[in-house]
């Protein structure tokens, strides 16, 4: 079919790289205006990708991007902290492998587990990607770089809870 291969070419599909670096996204069809991503985890055995792309969406068109792939010659990560601009304080996937406490912005704001229980974990079939997971409820995570918010500071914190079991 048609339909895009993001396997890598050693398991049959038309991604060169096991780490997925010669994909791209582009803003137009002639693939010349290239978007920032980050590429937060790729599986080359069943193609699987978690990505995340900066555009600018328009309020008065459907908005269309274009991935690229299979070009040998690109062998860097295409990742860039761009994608975050600096209204993020952090952003944390808690799953890629650049290291589930580390922050994708530019921001540097990587998190440091404290004792106590901390574990990355995959999620069940229903779940996205993996998560962390805390067997007790003592610690809890801190920044290195004592990201505070201030009084009327406004914020968003988005997570997704299972509580699988509690004694609470």
């Amino acid at each position: 079919g048609n339909e895009p291969d993001l396997r890598s070419t050693g398991n049959g599909g038309d991604v060169t790289s096991t780490s997925a670096y010669d994909v791209r996204v582009f803003s137009d069809a002639d693939l010349t205006t290239e978007l920032d991503i980050e590429i937060e985890d790729y599986d080359p055995t069943t193609g699987e990708i978690f990505l995340w792309v900066s555009v600018d969406l328009g309020t008065d068109a459907d908005t269309l991007i274009y991935i690229a792939y299979g070009d040998s010659t690109l062998t860097t990560d295409p990742s860039t902290t761009d994608v975050w601009d600096s209204n993020y304080l952090g952003v944390y996937h808690f799953g890629n492998d650049r290291g589930y406490l580390q922050d994708s912005t530019s921001n540097d704001n990587d998190l440091t587990a404290a004792s106590g229980g901390i574990s990355q974990s995959s999620g069940g079939s229903d779940d996205i990607g993996y998560g962390i997971g805390k067997s007790s409820y003592s610690g809890g995570y801190f920044t290195d770089s004592g990201v505070a918010l201030t009084a009327g500071q406004s914020c968003t914190i988005s997570f997704r809870l299972g509580i699988y079991s509690a004694d609470i």
